[in-house]
């Protein structure tokens, strides 16, 4: 079963998932395709739009793209966007997030508060994320 950051922001990964997981087999074949450079491209844009949203309509003070989306060579078909973003006050989140979605049928988009994630996780995002 695929998992999504909004379904590991509080348990983290699990570690027989992680045992078993070998991005290194599909890296390049997915960088040779056309097709998924192009949706890379998009997603990319997707993830900037959402970025100035989150921060000019609902004040965040910081955004950051994490996941596949991050690791290029991660990048599958089926790969989500994955965003933390900071500064969003509790009450405007899930107005936010639903702003975000709205911006794109071809992708989800998970957005996570730092604060209520997992440490395992914040760590994760903190060392591979790119900020926006």
């Amino acid at each position: 079963m695929t998992r999504t950051a909004s379904d590991l922001k509080q348990a983290g990964w699990p570690r027989q998932e992680l045992l078993g997981y070998r991005p290194w087999q599909a890296i390049e074949r997915h960088s040779q395709d056309r097709e998924l450079v192009l949706r890379r491209d998009r997603a990319w844009e997707v993830a900037r739009k959402a970025a100035t949203i989150l921060k000019e309509r609902f004040g965040a003070t910081w955004v950051l793209v994490f996941g596949s989306l991050a690791h290029g060579a991660w990048f599958t078909p089926r790969s989500d966007i994955d965003l933390c973003v900071d500064g969003i006050p509790v009450e405007k989140f899930f107005h936010a997030e639903a702003e975000v979605e709205a911006l794109t049928s071809e992708f989800k988009v998970d957005l996570i508060d730092p604060r209520e994630c997992s440490p395992e996780l914040l760590k994760q995002v903190e060392e591979e994320g790119v900020k926006l």
